[in-house]
């Protein structure tokens, strides 16, 4: 991952780009909106293409999904009262 970034810092100062130094709130975003990706795949139906989801599991990952989520939308909540506080 750095090397990644270090090579995005070498062409967007060689293109002469703005390059922004450490944007640590767009890079939390970013990985909590993978992270909710992550947990739609969870859901059960999308696992049923591995095999049959018994009806006791699909009730607890629907409950246990929908908490993480709830979560997810409270950290979002916290970054943009934290992005707020920047500006």
């Amino acid at each position: 991952m750095a090397t990644l970034r270090g090579e995005l810092r070498r062409l967007g100062t060689k293109l002469g780009l703005g390059v922004s130094e450490n944007d640590r709130l767009g890079e939390f975003r970013s990985r909590l909106a993978v992270l909710w990706v992550d947990l739609e795949e969870l859901r059960p139906q999308r696992l049923a293409g591995y095999g049959p989801v018994s009806p006791e599991l699909a009730d607890e990952l629907e409950v246990g999904l929908e908490r993480l989520k709830l979560g997810i939308k409270r950290l979002e909540a916290g970054l943009d009262e934290a992005g707020e506080a920047y500006v």
